[in-house]
């Protein structure tokens, strides 16, 4: 049996078509990601849905998304700074102890959440790892989920019972979401050096200038456990303290997160915007 002609040609012509796209998404994209995730040989000519498992228009999507979601809890944290302000025994325990707490506690499990979905889905980079990278990033981010939840569920129980321990598990939680963003904005990605400067917040950063800032929000993590813990005794009181120091690192930390989100939603748009101005594939 002899192929038609006209099936050879539109056949050679369709697998031209998905590469070039193929192609066309990592450029757009600064990775080489879609082509190693879903090779050539592996997608059917009959079915084009696989090869656009992550368009620009999605991806512009998802980072936007992740740019929504983190405001609400870098408000939510200047709001308990704010809060801090006030003296811990007469006017905290006594006003607004429990709302206060909730919202430190059950804001730590809504940012774990959204730092997950930051890493894991909004950011393409994750697909460029290795797979041990990417496993470990995994185990982090779990723990990270797992821990903010026990604390906030046990200080939701019963605050009186569980509010020192479950402040420890919480300080935990924290130390690894630090460990979690050193971890990521460290790795090497695959790609052109020339695009990773391009699209990538971290890249365009000193190594000695992230090395220091994390340092910094470490020692700041280890600062909370001995001040809560009353190795250090305070004039305004250890806890009033601890919590200084707790949601200064997560108001950093969560500005750090928006700023990196917000650098790869403008680049993507930059090259896509370039792209179609260029009149390249779509």
């Amino acid at each position: 049996f002899t192929k038609p002609e006209s099936f050879v040609m539109n056949t050679t012509e369709t697998d031209t078509l998905l590469q070039l796209q193929h192609n066309q998404h990592d450029y757009e994209l600064g990775y080489g990601g879609i082509a190693r995730v879903l090779p050539l040989d592996d997608v059917s000519t009959n079915d084009t849905s696989q090869m656009t498992a992550v368009t620009p228009e999605k991806r512009q999507r998802r980072l936007l998304l992740a740019m929504v979601l983190i405001l609400p809890y870098i408000g939510l944290v200047i709001s308990l700074l704010a809060a801090n302000n006030f003296d811990q025994e007469e006017v905290i325990e006594r006003f607004y102890f429990l709302p206060f707490h909730m919202y430190e506690f059950w804001g730590s499990v809504y940012f774990a959440l959204v730092e997950g979905y930051i890493l894991l889905v909004a950011d393409d980079s994750f697909l460029t790892m290795d797979h041990a990278s990417q496993s470990t990033l995994v185990h982090m981010l779990s723990i990270n989920v797992v821990s903010a939840t026990v604390a906030a569920s046990l200080f939701t129980l019963h605050p009186a019972i569980f509010e020192v321990p479950a402040h420890y598990i919480e300080y935990s939680s924290q130390l690894t979401v630090t460990l979690v963003d050193a971890y990521f904005m460290m790795l090497p990605r695959n790609g052109s050096k020339q695009l990773r400067e391009r699209r990538k917040l971290g890249d365009r950063i000193p190594a000695w200038v992230q090395q220091g800032y994390f340092g910094l929000l470490l020692l700041a993590d280890v600062a909370k456990f001995i001040l809560y813990a009353q190795l250090i005794p305070t004039a305004i009181g250890n806890e009033r303290s601890s919590h200084y120091v707790e949601f200064t690192v997560e108001l950093l930390n969560s500005l750090w997160a928006f700023m990196y989100i917000k650098d790869l939603y403008m680049q993507s748009l930059w090259w896509h915007q370039n792209n179609n101005n260029k009149g390249g594939v779509q």
